[in-house]
């Protein structure tokens, strides 16, 4: 389930290697045919791949609620990739690694986003296989680091809040012309 807030990009990569990767993404928005499509080419490079809704391997439908998408990649052992803030908090909440794809300004196009992921998807698994706890690896456009997860909460947290206010700044602005009742 994706909110407003994050991208629709919802992702989980095994934690043990990197033969298992699986995107999901809601139904509705401007990337929903990218999990199909960054799994059918992973496929092709040799790595066993799916989305949610890819009915071979069992995974949750489109648009699955985020604790249904977190209980299956527990229970397939692999992790959560996502833009997503509500599914980055669950993770944290759940003690659960995770990858978050954070290009910060304008969403990550579909070409992006898969060059993203077939660029760097090496990196992010030695990154989680380098850590003993759960972690946060945290995918900016140029680089990537390594979090724990109470700071990626915390981020995340800061991220929605100035979102929020955003949003209520531009519901409030004035109109530019003067009003009927203002005269």
């Amino acid at each position: 389930m994706a909110d407003q807030r994050g991208s629709n990009h919802v992702a989980r990569i095994d934690r043990n290697t990197i033969d298992r990767f699986t995107t999901t993404e809601p139904e509705s928005g401007t990337h929903r045919h990218t999990a199909a499509t960054s799994g059918r080419a992973l496929r092709e490079l040799g790595i066993r791949a799916s989305h949610v809704g890819h009915e071979d391997d069992m995974a949750p439908a489109r648009g699955s609620d985020d604790a249904i998408v977190l209980d299956h990649a527990k229970r397939t052992n692999q992790v959560v990739v996502t833009s997503n803030h509500d599914m980055i908090l669950l993770c944290a909440e759940e003690n659960e690694s995770v990858i978050w794809i954070d290009p910060r300004g304008r969403q990550l196009e579909r070409t992006e986003f898969v060059q993203l992921a077939f660029g760097h998807v090496e990196e992010w698994q030695s990154l989680l296989s380098a850590s003993d706890d759960p972690v946060c690896v945290h995918v900016l456009r140029t680089k990537s680091e390594v979090l724990t997860l109470e700071r990626a909460r915390h981020l995340v947290m800061q991220r929605m809040r100035r979102l929020r206010a955003r949003e209520r700044s531009r519901r409030r602005k004035p109109p530019l012309a003067p009003t009927l009742d203002g005269w």
